[in-house]
């Protein structure tokens, strides 16, 4: 008899520590099916000595397999989820973004299903922890994250040291992503820190055009973001993008960009509260030809203020403001896991309309509440 969608009756006939036997029923015909269970599963006890650093581990995981099984070790489960990342060109959450977390049993066992991924990372996580659905950045470095594991190897990102901050180097050298998108360069001949201050580039090797991206592996929150730069960006070249960010998702960001393509007819550079195609999120203007500047954001609940000004002086006056916008709109982006960013990168993925490459200094970063 087939049962499928025609059963109609299920009664439980029994539980064991390691089995269970349910009956299902079809009018006066029942048949009787053995599921193997864990007594244990899902739990919320504490597995080890919460005392102690928390663990997770990836158990048996072989190349291409749709299935991620592991341990957890020294936490409360009670207020504890897996999260699973799989790497293909970025990192996407696992199975589904309405699916992030992967339910821990009490003996600390875990086990979920993926799809098909180069890099496989779980995420041990607490009660504050809030999903996405992709990172083009090593997902560990999210707010809530207990201990992470990772397969075939720990392969968190490069890391540089800059005005007393930690900055994560972007890499996508198999894949191109955004933006763009582009192929994004880790390499110390691409991106570096030395005495002048951060220098990013485009870069032409092994017959490709690279981008850089570094990001901060805290988030700031509301307040005032300074970067003060050493390079002129009225001349990059046509297709060349450079900007200082905060981003934590394509809807909540905000940027100050410089490129001829993204501003023309009506300048060279640009502020830009995401989304861009929201009328009055964006504010063009005319950069000027300074081999030193200074650019802020002062962001809050109510609004977000821009000005660009000419020299390194801490403070603008009225004779060196290049320009300036206060955006009062309804797209604000709240305070969460957002980070500051610096990027330099090629409109559309292209190849420099000069063939030559590009290379900004920013000579300093501050933030003050």
């Amino acid at each position: 008899m087939p049962l499928g969608s025609h059963v109609v009756g299920v009664e439980r006939a029994g539980f064991h520590p390691d089995s269970e036997t349910v009956s299902l029923s079809h009018g006066s015909q029942i048949a009787s099916v053995r599921f193997t269970l864990s007594a244990l599963c899902p739990g919320d006890n504490v597995v080890g000595d919460a005392e102690h650093d928390a663990e997770i581990g990836i158990v048996g995981l072989t190349a291409g397999s749709g299935r991620v099984s592991g341990t957890v070790n020294n936490v409360d489960l009670a207020g504890a989820r897996v999260v699973l990342w799989a790497k293909t060109d970025l990192w996407y959450v696992q199975p589904y973004i309405n699916r992030p977390f992967t339910l821990i049993c009490g003996d600390g066992s875990w086990t979920n299903t993926t799809h098909a991924w180069a890099r496989m990372l779980a995420l041990l996580v607490d009660g504050s922890h809030v999903p996405r659905a992709r990172r083009d950045y090593h997902p560990s470095l999210d707010p809530g994250v207990l201990a992470w594991d990772e397969h075939p190897e720990k392969d968190q990102d490069r890391a540089l040291s800059f005005s007393g901050h930690r900055w994560i180097v972007k890499s996508a050298e198999a894949h191109r992503a955004g933006p763009g998108p582009n192929f994004f360069s880790d390499r110390v001949d691409d991106v570096w820190v030395d005495g002048d201050g951060l220098h990013l580039t485009t870069a032409f090797h092994d017959g490709k055009w690279y981008s850089t991206e570094v990001f901060l592996d805290d988030h700031l929150g509301y307040g005032t973001y300074t970067f003060k730069l050493a390079s002129r960006v009225d001349s990059l070249d046509y297709y060349s993008v450079f900007s200082g960010f905060v981003y934590e998702s394509s809807t909540r960001e905000f940027d100050i960009e410089f490129s001829q393509v993204l501003a023309q007819p009506d300048g060279n550079a640009q502020y830009v509260i995401q989304p861009y195609y929201h009328a009055g999120n964006i504010e063009r203007f005319l950069m000027s030809e300074a081999d030193q500047s200074t650019h802020r954001f002062v962001w809050s609940e109510s609004s977000i203020e821009f000005i660009s000004w000419r020299g390194h002086d801490d403070e603008p006056y009225p004779d060196n403001v290049i320009h300036q916008w206060t955006y009062t709109g309804s797209d604000i982006p709240p305070a969460a896991a957002e980070r500051m960013r610096f990027n330099l990168w090629l409109f559309d993925g292209r190849a420099p309309a000069s063939s030559e490459r590009d290379e900004v200094v920013v000579t300093s970063f501050s933030f003050a509440k």
